[in-house]
């Protein structure tokens, strides 16, 4: 199995893992308003210290919202980190096993989450037409993946 495919595993199914890019980048973004919040309330927290050395609860309240802040954006490297490499994953999955147009199409749809309408008017040609072409595609994509799983 070549490297560039390591999100290929048996217990995934072609759906999965041409739909994981989509899944992982709204986790991503998630987690960016999560590390925004935190970074705020750091902020807050700090803020209020004035610049003054304090102790007690003061203290303890701005440390845990620095650690919370930190293990956030922590968890959000490591999301990015996988959300690219599943993004290289299906595209080379389907430039390797596609023509270039079906691979254009389905990258469109699946890594840039574009839908039909706005691939049809990328490519110029009417929405049923595009409709077909992605069927046929997928059901390529899906066979060439199954036979792929099967050879692990």
């Amino acid at each position: 199995m070549p490297t560039q495919w390591k999100g290929l595993n048996t217990k995934m199914t072609y759906k999965d893992f041409v739909n994981r890019p989509l899944r992982l980048k709204r986790r991503v973004e998630h987690k960016i308003e999560d590390v925004q919040l935190k970074w705020t309330i750091c902020q807050s927290a700090t803020a209020n210290m004035d610049g003054e050395r304090v102790q007690g609860s003061t203290q303890n309240r701005t440390e845990n919202s620095t650690l919370r802040y930190i293990d956030a954006k922590r968890e959000l490297d490591e999301l990015a980190g996988e959300l690219e490499e599943s993004r290289d994953a299906v595209r080379s999955f389907f430039y390797d096993n596609l023509s270039e147009r079906d691979a254009d199409i389905l990258e469109w749809r699946y890594i840039g989450g574009r839908n039909l309408q706005e691939i049809a008017e990328i490519v110029g040609v009417e929405y049923q037409t595009i409709k077909n072409r992605m069927s046929e595609a997928n059901r390529t994509a899906s066979y060439k993946y199954q036979l792929l799983v099967d050879k692990m």
